[in-house]
């Protein structure tokens, strides 16, 4: 990259005298930094600031009524919730550039033991147990074949397709709730608490000559299960939408979109998921007009969203034929990166950029490793069937 350019007007003046005017040289480049941009309160939070060229004041506002005038300041955040920053600063040219960006920090409540929360379909039930391993001990009972977990705020939310329910619980599995009943075949489900919504996705039924048709949906409805609305329907020989997240910082919904195919047994025709036809897709709230982000999911199994550092965001998902936990940015930019390869059907994902680990469920048992998929070691082992996996308090 060359110089950066001026725009100039040049005047010509009797005698040969050039006299230039008009000049407006390219607006300088400013951006900065967080030192972190999630943990619980008190979050101390160093920030730093880069320019094309000398700065002669800044004004930092914090997001939560805080601000500074100082270069490099460090400021505290007491707050629970998403805070927005803005810098603006004033150049040695005389230049004012103002950059913000939306929700970089992420404080939570007072620090308390994580813990992790997965579904076995073996059992019917959904354990909980310490994010470094251990003991384990069961919050919720008497499921049929749970599928999909979340959790949101202090509740658990999940999927049973079992029982055809989409239900919810205090973590400690207080305060049982039946959100939705007679679905077909529910399996992914998210949460947006800012706006009070719950998600849930059902399959279509498999193109088997003779089988009831079934159409498969993203469905959402209030937190207490009213007012269920059908965002859109997919028929058996349609791409169906498997696992689902939202994002209620950017008003997005991102699900596992996969479909079947069929294939002649000796016993007649047999339907599976179609191989390596998987995609992600992303959509506004409305699910409507999804774009594709990655395609070629030979088995996607599950779908989770993360924030990193610098307000990026990151799409983790399972392959279960591939063998392979992977991620890649949620705008799709970027090359995908593979986690962990070489598992055995691996089921789940889970993450946490603050404490810089990722979980997994691969065949019977709990995994967890550096999120570059380093130091990788076993947590728990020996479980029943395991499919869906959260992280909470």
């Amino acid at each position: 990259m060359g110089k950066r350019a001026s725009r100039c007007l040049v005047l010509w003046a009797c005698g040969g005298l050039v006299l230039l005017t008009g000049c407006s040289p390219l607006s300088p480049s400013i951006d900065f930094e967080a030192s972190v941009d999630a943990g619980a309160a008190p979050l101390i939070v160093t920030f730093s600031a880069t320019s094309s060229e000398p700065i002669r004041s800044y004004a930092w506002q914090f997001g939560d009524g805080g601000a500074s005038s100082e270069p490099q300041p460090a400021h505290t955040y007491d707050q629970v919730g998403l805070f927005t920053v803005t810098l603006r600063v004033e150049t040695e040219r005389g230049y004012r550039v103002t950059t913000t960006k939306l929700n970089l920090i992420r404080v939570t409540g007072m620090i308390e033991a994580g813990f992790l929360y997965w579904a076995e379909r073996g059992a019917g039930t959904i354990q909980r147990g310490a994010r470094e391993g251990g003991s384990q001990s069961t919050v919720v009972s008497g499921l049929i074949g749970p599928e999909d977990l979340v959790v949101a705020g202090r509740r658990l939310y999940w999927t049973d397709p079992g029982s055809g329910k989409v239900e919810s619980s205090d973590v400690d599995g207080g305060n049982r709730r039946t959100l939705a009943v007679d679905q077909y075949y529910p399996t992914g489900v998210a949460v947006d608490e800012s706006r009070g919504k719950v998600y849930w996705t059902t399959l279509p039924s498999t193109p088997d000559a003779g089988s009831p048709v079934r159409t498969g949906a993203i469905q959402r409805a209030n937190l207490d299960g009213a007012s269920v609305e059908t965002l859109v329907s997919f028929g058996p020989q349609d791409a169906f939408a498997w696992q689902i997240v939202v994002d209620s910082a950017a008003a997005k919904l991102y699900w596992l979109s996969d479909s079947w195919a069929q294939t002649a047994t000796g016993s007649g025709v047999e339907a599976h998921a179609a191989p390596c036809n998987g995609a992600i897709l992303r959509a506004g709230l409305d699910a409507r007009f999804p774009a594709v982000l990655t395609h070629g999911l030979c088995d996607g199994t599950d779908l989770v969203l993360e924030r990193a550092g610098g307000g990026a965001e990151w799409l983790y998902w399972t392959d279960a034929e591939a063998g392979t936990v992977s991620r890649i940015r949620s705008d799709g930019t970027g090359a995908m990166a593979v986690l962990a390869a070489g598992q055995i059907e691996p089921e789940s994902v889970a993450a946490d950029m603050s404490e810089g680990k990722v979980y997994w469920i691969a065949g019977t048992s709990l995994f967890r490793a550096n999120l570059d998929g380093s130091a990788a070691e076993t947590i728990y082992t020996g479980l029943d069937s395991p499919e869906g996996l959260a992280l909470g308090p």
